[in-house]
């Protein structure tokens, strides 16, 4: 069953229940129409039934998608998970396997053995039992098709012209827990205009510039600091995303427990705040790579940044 972003804040005690949390008023996929959800932030951690009673708890890492353990009919089962965070199997507490779970590239269960009740599969989304889709949070997934099963809510802004693609068709290296998106791109710092020896520096060293890409509500931006420089500060540049420039993507993590451009928006904010103290530029740090790691790192995330990508984390101190 479909299902809108849970709204209601609750706080229920016992297993992996956190502090504050929220429930939908709508069926849980793992259990029809017969009970209710409960998310901490952007994890499910409580399932309840129609007169409120613990029907199953869950105990998550602090990231997103992490499930650790599942409580359910007094017996607690242990999840594992391959290295695109898909569960493979749940274990009982004395190390026995209950159930298996194998999954062609994008998703589609091929293999299973076991009767536990388990909401979590690939990429360690909620499978819905009804219509056999995942929950992406923002939209629905369908594993058979290898695609979302409604368009990318912010289109153009999105990742490419494709309004239903998962994970620009990479489902064995990329997971999209939300459908947003922030990334990074690093190009090689161009020779040319340099002297010989800062040509033979620039080679050896395969020095990299960092820009941030953000896009959401309707924005696709890039962010980053460059020429011209004056007063020996860099020179803060916010722009429309160009595909066409060159640069290798990578990864931006957000925080667990963010609402739909809620990260996208810190970043945003960070870049705000942190033009406002520009240190001394200086291309063995800090520099351009430096700052996009202070706005992530302000917005509460964290970055993958390749070799070559010098000075990330120097910080900012002016």
């Amino acid at each position: 069953m479909v299902r809108p972003n849970p709204t209601v804040a609750i706080s229920p005690p016992g297993f992996a229940a956190p502090p504050s949390i929220e429930t939908p008023s709508w069926p849980c996929p793992s259990c029809a129409f017969a009970c209710k959800c409960a998310y901490d932030g952007d994890n499910l951690v409580e399932e309840t039934n129609a007169t409120g009673a613990v029907v199953a708890r869950y105990s998550q890492t602090q990231n997103i998608d992490e499930p650790l353990a599942m409580l359910r009919s007094a017996t607690t089962s242990y999840y594992h998970a391959d290295g695109l965070g898909s569960v493979t199997s749940l274990s009982s507490s004395a190390g026995a396997i209950a159930n298996t779970y194998t999954y062609d590239s994008f998703g589609k269960v091929t293999a299973s053995t076991g009767s536990l009740v388990n909401p979590f599969r690939y990429t360690a989304r909620e499978s819905d039992t009804e219509t056999g889709l995942y929950y992406y949070r923002a939209r629905y997934y369908d594993s058979n098709a290898g695609r979302f099963i409604s368009e990318d809510p912010a289109r153009f802004s999105g990742d490419g012209p494709n309004f239903y693609g998962y994970t620009q068709n990479r489902p064995t290296v990329l997971v999209d827990p939300r459908g947003l998106l922030a990334e990074i791109y690093c190009e090689r710092i161009p020779s040319a205009g340099s002297t010989w020896w800062q040509h033979i520096l620039l080679t050896l060293t395969q020095a990299m510039h960092c820009y941030l890409r953000v896009a959401c509500n309707g924005k696709d931006e890039t962010f980053e600091i460059g020429g011209p420089f004056v007063n020996n500060k860099a020179t803060p540049h916010v722009n429309s995303f160009n595909p066409k420039r060159s640069g290798r993507k990578l990864p931006v993590h957000a925080p667990p427990g963010l609402k739909c451009c809620e990260f996208e928006n810190r970043l945003r904010d960070a870049f705000n705040r942190e033009v406002g103290r520009l240190p001394n530029y200086n291309a063995g740090g800090p520099n351009s790579n430096t700052f996009v790691n202070q706005i992530i790192t302000d917005a509460g995330g964290y970055g993958d940044f390749p070799i070559g990508a010098y000075s990330v984390d120097d910080g900012l101190q002016p």
